[in-house]
């Protein structure tokens, strides 16, 4: 047999290999959500937890996210707890949305931790808690990323954080993925939102038991 014709062999079988594998799991979608909950802290006992708007890395993404941007993506994760978990999330006075806290939350070279401006806009929303959070991936290769914090002023501490990434499929498991939600590849925006579902049901079950 000709060295060649073993050549096209070997890499014809390893090819259906492959191929095997991403039928048998199709549509996978990379994704990995971690969480942690400061030992001997109910969860359940913070009723009340306000969502400072999310912030983005310096570093990343490397393109530019404006105000806006930020502040849709805030209220996707708004409606995901709102839908998925039994907290109230109240509505701070409109007017804390717009003065320099929140600016400086979305500057580049603002002043102050962000946990510093985060427990400020909790404080001033006079909630049991604030959550904040920030985007650490996005708009590269599809993937999305992004980390939040619980801090509990009862407390004084942060009580829960999970961080969640989700890196596009390969394009075996898009093409052979017909017929099913994930045949295309997902947006940054779709993949940071379905990151937001499922950190808003850890969420629940964290403080509950309950999905």
């Amino acid at each position: 047999m000709k060295p060649s014709l073993i050549l096209f062999i070997f890499i014809t079988s390893q090819s259906l290999v492959s191929c095997t594998g991403a039928f048998s799991s199709p549509g996978q979608n990379n994704s990995s959500l971690n969480s942690w909950v400061k030992p001997q802290v109910n969860l359940l006992t913070l009723n009340e937890i306000a969502v400072f708007p999310f912030t983005a890395s310096s570093n990343y993404p490397k393109q530019a996210m404006s105000e806006q941007d930020l502040i849709a993506i805030n209220n996707k994760l708004l409606n995901q707890l709102k839908l998925k978990t039994s907290t109230i999330v109240p509505d701070c006075d409109n007017s804390l949305l717009h003065n320099s806290l929140l600016h400086n939350s979305l500057a580049r070279n603002s002043t102050g931790t962000l946990i510093e401006r985060a427990v400020e806009y909790g404080s001033a929303c006079h909630a049991q808690a604030v959550l904040y959070g920030m985007v650490t991936k996005y708009g590269k290769d599809k993937s999305a990323a992004f980390t939040l914090w619980l801090y509990s002023f009862r407390h004084k501490a942060v009580v829960w954080s999970a961080s969640y990434e989700n890196s596009q499929p390969v394009l075996t498991d898009n093409l052979l993925s017909i017929g099913q939600k994930t045949f295309s590849f997902r947006s940054s925006e779709e993949n940071l939102f379905s990151g937001f579902s499922q950190v808003a049901t850890e969420l629940e079950l964290k403080r509950t038991g309950k999905n």
